[in-house]
C-alpha cells in the first residue's frame, strides 16, 4: 500500500471519529477524585469505589433543568376572520403550476392543512 493512501485512510478515518463525536455529544458530569501514591505519583478517577486515599479534587457543576427555548406567553391569533384559511390558496396555485407539482400534493386550502388529511400518492404507469 502506497504511504499516500495510508494518510488519506487515517485522515479520513479521524474525521469521522470527530464527526461523529460531534453529532452524539452530549453534556457529562462527574465529581474528580485524585490521591497522591508513596512514589508523588497523582492518581485521578471519577469513581473512587470507597477507596479512603482518593479526596475530593473538583466538584461538577450541578444539573441544570432542560427547558423550553419559548419563554413568551401563547395569545390566540388576532385574525378571526374565516378569509384567514383560504388566503393564501392562489399563491398555492401558482407555485404549484410553476414548479409543475401536482395540484394533489400541495394543500388544497390552509383548511385541509388543519385536518391533516394525507394527500394522495400518485399513481404510476404501466411499464411498456
Amino acid at each position: 500500500m502506497k504511504p499516500r493512501s495510508v494518510l488519506r485512510r487515517g485522515a479520513l478515518a479521524a474525521a469521522l471519529t470527530v464527526a461523529a463525536g460531534l453529532g452524539v455529544s452530549g453534556e457529562a458530569q462527574a465529581d474528580i477524585y485524585s490521591y497522591v501514591d508513596d512514589q508523588g505519583i497523582v492518581h485521578f478517577s471519577s469513581n473512587p469505589k470507597g477507596d479512603g486515599r482518593y479526596s475530593l479534587y473538583m466538584k461538577s457543576a450541578p444539573r441544570r433543568e432542560k427547558r423550553s427555548k419559548f419563554t413568551g406567553t401563547p395569545v390566540a391569533p388576532s385574525d378571526k376572520s374565516i378569509e384567514r384559511f383560504t388566503r393564501y390558496d392562489k399563491w398555492i396555485r401558482q407555485a404549484a403550476t410553476l414548479y409543475q407539482i401536482p395540484r394533489s400534493w400541495c394543500a388544497r386550502s390552509s383548511r385541509s392543512r388543519a385536518t391533516t388529511t394525507p394527500a394522495p400518492s400518485p399513481a404510476r404507469a404501466p411499464k411498456g
